[in-house]
């Protein structure tokens, strides 16, 4: 019979072993992220995007150029509203219950 190991608290490099991992085989965004300046679509998203303001509360609008990234990875990854969003909970979930310290950052 074979043995199980489960996988207890992560160990001291384990976030460091698994980054290196991950840049060896850039994917979808990273990808993406090394050839286009990001940055250089924020002036004509916001002329795009501009509405006047309704009053005073409310929450904050997403950043607009992280919407630009989700809906590039979505057509790049032919993916339907309701997967792209199951995609972003999916990762939100594993990187807060894998590595807590981490989250998404909007650029």
């Amino acid at each position: 019979m074979k043995e199980t190991i489960t996988r207890q608290d992560p160990g001291l490099f384990d976030y460091q072993n698994r980054m290196a991992e991950l840049s060896e085989s850039p994917h979808g965004l990273e990808k993406l992220d090394r050839c286009i300046d990001w940055e250089m679509f924020r002036e004509t998203l916001d002329l795009a995007c501009e509405k006047p303001s309704k009053g005073v509360g409310g929450s904050p609008h997403y950043d607009r150029v992280m919407m630009f990234k989700v809906l590039v990875i979505q057509r790049y990854y032919n993916l339907s509203d309701d997967e792209t969003e199951y995609q972003i909970a999916d990762r939100l979930v594993a990187s807060r219950e894998n590595l807590p310290e981490i989250g998404i950052v909007a650029s």
